[in-house]
């Protein structure tokens, strides 16, 4: 994942970087020769976008490129689970079976200090799509889902 800054006024203005180190994910792949596998791996690959976007959404910040700033909030996450799910199971079974799940572990840093102000653990599932959605898709609203989450914390601050 590429690092992100997003700023919105308020008492002082805040900013906001999902930060990585090239290495975003600990969340096991599913095997190459499974049927999701290049779902998953796209949708991991492309988690910064639909992650942002849930920020912008819920915070009401504007995500730009670039280091934070001084008196910036500073987003630090690494995806620690995701699973496609079965996509068989969410078109015959429904009412959550096979659900995609995606989680995260990350902190809250002050951009000025370095200062840890909070630290998270976030876990989403999607189930419900038309003909049991694809992996990618709910994978990928997962992490906008807690992206939404994410945004909640940062206005406490």
């Amino acid at each position: 994942m590429k690092g992100r800054s997003c700023s919105r006024s308020r008492r002082r203005t805040t900013t906001a970087s999902w930060c990585s180190d090239g290495n975003a994910s600990t969340a096991p792949l599913p095997a190459p020769s499974d049927n999701s596998y290049a779902e998953v791996k796209a949708a991991l690959a492309n988690s910064t976008e639909p992650f942002t976007e849930g920020l912008r959404e819920k915070a009401g910040v504007q995500v730009q490129p670039g280091a934070p700033g001084p008196n910036a909030l500073v987003i630090r996450a690494r995806i620690t689970k995701s699973d496609p799910g079965s996509k068989a199971a969410r078109y015959w079974a429904s009412f959550g079976a096979g659900a995609a799940k995606v989680g995260i572990s990350g902190e809250i840093v002050d951009g000025g200090t370095g200062k840890v102000l909070a630290r998270c653990t976030q876990e989403r599932r999607s189930g419900v799509r038309l003909f049991g959605g694809g992996y990618r898709e709910l994978l990928e609203r997962s992490l906008k889902q807690i992206g939404g989450d994410v945004a909640r914390l940062i206005r406490a601050f």
